[in-house]
């Protein structure tokens, strides 16, 4: 009797075991939907936003590595799901999709090409609940944990977003907001609550619409600030004494203001500080550098691939 309560129990055990991992399976395999409009009233509904999945799912062989290593793994699955309706926008050869799913593909990619720099697969848009794109990626190493993070990062960051004239505290924000838009960073080393000049600079040039509206249009702002009143959080504090440092040792950084114009990279080539000229005046001399660098970037890149 004993022994056939405990084959009962067993049989009863690798049951319920077998239940949980069919549970599971079904969990990550269901985790995707190809319906697009479907997925964007999910995502209101339930306040997320979407992660969208260009994918040729049956050919690509980086999508396929992508799906293996990162994007069917339950690790993966469970970090995401709470902040987004994962959708995939899928292009396979061999696999048949339904004529609906293919025409609301097809219409999606011309969209994403046109708008979207959509240029190949695997590519991943991170969007608002409406669809409106602020981020997109691809294929990383690193495996689950690795691709969250990053993705954290982007949500974070949101780089397809245009910041305009807004200075920026975080150094990779702007960085990844330049590689976008194709513009170079404009660091402003300040002391902005005791520095006079600093002052000065800020209330005759930055505040004056002549200089944002033009500066904007080649560069990203970044305030990399050392105020001795006004408190900022903890890791920008770090990332400015960092970089203070790097710049001190490696670009005669000694006071302040100094502004520095740099590639999105974090290369700079050129500098500036206060002087008493007009908004206007001061955005034209800095455009005036970066276009010069500019030509002299595009013309080394010209050479390179002549000599190539």
């Amino acid at each position: 009797m004993a022994r056939h309560s405990e084959q009962i129990s067993r049989l009863v055990w690798v049951g319920l075991m077998a239940l949980v991992m069919a549970s599971s399976s079904v969990s990550a395999d269901s985790a995707w939907t190809e319906d697009y409009t479907g997925a964007k009233q999910r995502a209101r509904e339930t306040n997320r936003d979407l992660l969208i999945y260009f994918s040729g799912s049956d050919w690509c062989s980086s999508c396929q590595k992508l799906e293996q290593e990162v994007l069917s793994q339950a690790d993966f699955l469970k970090r995401v799901a709470k902040a987004y309706v994962l959708v995939q926008i899928d292009f396979p050869k061999s696999k048949q999709l339904d004529v609906a799913t293919i025409a609301q593909n097809d219409r999606l990619q011309q969209e994403f090409q046109e708008t979207y720099q959509l240029q190949g697969f695997p590519t991943l848009y991170l969007a608002t609940a409406d669809g409106v794109p602020y981020a997109k990626t691809g294929y990383q190493e690193g495996g689950p944990a690795a691709f969250s993070k990053h993705l954290a990062f982007l949500k974070r960051a949101k780089p397809m977003e245009d910041p305009g004239s807004q200075w920026i505290q975080d150094i990779s924000i702007a960085r990844a907001k330049a590689a976008y838009f194709g513009k170079d960073i404009l660091m402003d080393f300040t002391g902005s609550d005791w520095c006079g000049y600093c002052i000065r600079l800020e209330n005759q040039v930055f505040s004056k619409a002549a200089f944002k509206e033009k500066a904007s249009q080649s560069f990203v702002f970044v305030k990399l600030d050392f105020p001795r009143r006004k408190k900022l959080p903890a890791h920008i504090v770090a990332q400015n004494e960092r970089l203070f440092a790097e710049y001190s040792a490696k670009y005669e950084l000694r006071g302040y203001p100094t502004l520095y114009l740099a590639t999105a990279e974090g290369t700079p080539y050129g500098t500036a500080g206060y002087v008493p000229v007009s908004a206007k005046e001061y955005a034209d001399g800095l455009v005036k550098m970066h276009q010069d660098n500019l030509k002299t970037r595009q013309q080394a890149t010209t050479q390179e691939e002549e000599d190539s």
